[in-house]
């Protein structure tokens, strides 16, 4: 298949899956207002803003820089990789910390709050899934 085909083919393929993705998205908005109410989704948006500052804090772009630096000629892949995990993780336990400490001192409902730690849990375990794709990049 020639170069230019599979460029198009990439493209219409991750263009449907954004597609697909915000039409998820929407239907999942949709169910949870619902499904929580007027007062629940407010709490809901509340922990999702709270969060998404903290989740800004933790990116660092360093998946952007790994994926430069396994680029170059000669770079030791596995080296590049490891340090940037360890670093991502890092980052992430200390920024979820800082989170659920912090989210104490805020004036925030029993429901928010255990909100906010559950998203923190997730943004944790999840932290790692974004390095694969600076890999992938490469």
């Amino acid at each position: 298949m020639p170069i230019g085909r599979k460029i198009a083919y990439n493209v219409v393929v991750n263009t449907g899956a954004k597609i697909a993705s915000t039409a998820l998205s929407l239907v999942g908005i949709g169910l949870l207002t619902r499904y929580l109410g007027q007062a629940g989704f407010g709490d809901y948006s509340v922990a999702l803003t709270y969060f998404a500052l903290f989740t800004a804090l933790a990116d660092f772009g360093l998946y952007q820089v790994m994926a430069r630096e396994i680029g170059r000629r000669g770079a030791d892949e596995d080296f590049i990789v490891r340090r940037v995990f360890a670093l991502r993780l890092l980052i992430s336990a200390l920024v979820g910390l800082g989170a659920l400490v912090s989210v104490w001192f805020l004036p925030y409902g029993e429901a928010t709050r255990t909100a906010i730690v559950l998203m923190a849990l997730a943004f944790f375990f999840s932290s790692g899934y974004g390095l694969f794709n600076g890999v992938f990049q490469k």
